[in-house]
């Protein structure tokens, strides 16, 4: 397999409808804590709030100069909840991975990824990044984190 190259760059409200487009695909809707379609006025309203604070912090990712994934990190009391979402027409190629590992190696302190139970691909992906498994009383749900 081929050496993958990512970039990774600030979002900006440019990156909206292609960030909604990934965020309303089906299989993205199925692996996500909210599962239901969201709408372009909610969508915009979410990321200009996200982008304005410091509480945020979210990288494009680009591999050949286009938009292959997405990843944020979500301040909490004691550090950071990850999110990511590899593009559909980039899935299965390892982007998942290495844009993972690449975004964590930036933070310091507690990551947290809540994944459900039956999302393998999600699992491996932070397994890959580093993450543990560890406990959570979310029923549907498992804890990975750097601790």
């Amino acid at each position: 397999m081929s050496e993958i190259n990512i970039a990774l760059r600030p979002v900006s409200m440019s990156d909206a409808a292609t960030l909604l487009a990934w965020r309303n695909d089906p299989s993205t809707r199925n692996n996500s804590r909210g599962r239901e379609p969201i709408p372009l006025e909610q969508h915009l309203a979410w990321l200009s709030r996200v982008l304005a604070s410091t509480d945020h912090v979210m990288r494009m990712v680009e591999s050949g100069g286009h938009p292959v994934g997405v990843v944020r990190a979500d301040r909490t009391a004691d550090g950071w909840e990850l999110s990511w979402t590899v593009a559909p027409q980039a899935r299965g190629r390892g982007i998942g991975g290495k844009m993972l590992r690449t975004f964590v190696s930036q933070f310091e302190g507690r990551l947290t990824a809540y994944i459900w139970k039956d999302n393998l691909q999600s699992a491996r992906i932070a397994a890959g990044a580093g993450l543990k498994r560890g406990e959570t009383s979310e029923a549907d749900f498992e804890l990975w984190t750097s601790e």
